[in-house]
């Protein structure tokens, strides 16, 4: 992606479910990049990106369905959220809510939540999948650092403990 505008300080990488396109968060541009990838696995970048995301952003995520993407942001405390145009894959702001601390994020396999992992805690939205609204939050205090697990799970440590969640 060498010399390609909006990418300085790439931070995040994610592909739509179906491998049609490709976003890219800078973090030093502030800007989500995207790219329509081909069959042959080459990229060619979406008509209007860069994207402004306005926000000091630390993960990306998409929903299972390819319709939505999510930013998160520790630095704001801020999960954004966008559509993505299943024709041109071009990116839209549909809403932001505060996440407290938000250094990472990840979408339930059913697309009903959206999860996003802070320093001590987890921030769980849940969500419409039909329209990407959030319909609300609940928080999971003193898991200690969370990290990111495989497909689906997430990871907490407590001191010498572990605690794991399932996204459902």
């Amino acid at each position: 992606f060498g010399g390609i505008e909006g990418i300085g300080g790439a931070a995040a990488v994610v592909v739509t479910p179906d491998e049609s396109f490709v976003y890219v968060y800078g973090a030093s541009d502030g800007q989500i990049a995207g790219f329509a990838r081909a069959g042959d696995g080459t990229l060619a970048p979406i008509a209007g990106s860069p994207f402004e995301a306005r926000l000091d952003g630390d993960a990306l995520a998409v929903s299972p369905d390819g319709r939505f993407l999510a930013l998160a942001c520790a630095s704001c405390d801020e999960l954004r959220t966008f559509s993505i145009d299943a024709v041109t894959g071009a990116l839209a702001v549909t809403g932001a809510a505060t996440a407290p601390d938000a250094r990472d994020v990840a979408c339930a396999a059913d697309g009903r939540r959206v999860i996003v992992a802070g320093d001590g805690r987890l921030s769980v939205f849940d969500r419409d999948p039909g329209t990407g609204d959030r319909a609300g939050a609940w928080r999971v205090p003193g898991l200690g650092r969370v990290h990111r697990g495989g497909r689906g799970h997430c990871r907490a440590r407590r001191g010498g403990s572990r605690a794991r969640c399932r996204l459902l």
